[in-house]
């Protein structure tokens, strides 16, 4: 199963008890567009943005103001569109002498920063509570907190609260052999990142003659200690 159809999974297990209510701040943000009155250039776009943060909460179960601070973080600040204003003569000079030199930056939305922010978005939306963890392995709360804390389960923390990725579960089960993987992965390694290198195939995992994803090999009952050592392959920075 590959990431889209877990994502899709969870988001069919969540339908299930009804779409939840708007957070607190969306619902006063509807109230504002509901008290605007005649309909204005800036009350159609405030609605828009409204109707926007419906479905991205309605898709993932996280508020609009969690979301949005997930993108922030993740961008950081936006850097000035004309690279030239960041560099001396000199430094710039450099740069058209290596052919490095870039005139314009991408614009915001085919820079590489936002595309990783909108997928770490994505990954967030579709991952699990601590409790529905917690009732799909038959374990309590604290127990899968502990294990957040221990580094079986990779979790990321969203304002108070643990989400895990889907890409860990397998039908309503965790990934067989994760436990054991999931610690090599280390602390500093993106969560997009992982969850890529989970779904890509890998020539050293062979199975049949063909290039199989990790999270392949382990459903199929693979050796994890072959997915342990392409982690410390893939995720060591040399100097």
């Amino acid at each position: 199963m590959g990431a889209k159809d877990r994502s899709s999974a969870v988001r069919s297990r969540r339908r299930v008890s009804g779409p939840p209510k708007p957070s607190r701040g969306l619902a006063a943000l509807d109230e504002l567009v509901e008290a605007g009155g005649q309909p204005t250039d800036s009350q159609e776009e405030l609605a828009r943005i409204a109707s926007s943060l419906h479905t991205l909460e309605r898709s993932g179960g996280l508020s609009a103001v969690e979301l949005l601070d997930q993108l922030a973080q993740s961008i950081g600040s936006v850097a000035p569109t004309d690279p030239g204003t960041l560099l001396t003569i000199e430094q710039e000079s450099a740069l058209r002498e290596a052919g490095s030199f870039v005139e314009q930056m991408p614009t915001f939305t085919a820079r590489a920063s936002t595309v990783t922010a909108l997928q770490g978005i994505s990954l967030i939306a579709s991952s699990l509570t601590t409790g529905e963890i917690a009732r799909m392995l038959g374990l309590t709360d604290g127990r899968i907190r502990q294990r957040a804390t221990d580094r079986t389960l990779l979790a990321l923390r969203v304002g108070s609260s643990l989400r895990f990725p889907a890409f860990q579960f397998l039908d309503d089960a965790e990934l067989p052999g994760w436990e054991r993987v999931a610690p090599s992965l280390p602390p500093h390694a993106h969560p997009v990142a992982v969850e890529s290198f989970m779904n890509r195939p890998q020539v050293d995992l062979d199975v049949a003659g063909q290039a199989t994803s990790p999270i392949a090999w382990l459903a199929g009952g693979g050796d994890p200690a072959s997915v342990i050592d392409l982690v410390t392959t893939a995720f060591t920075v040399h100097p």
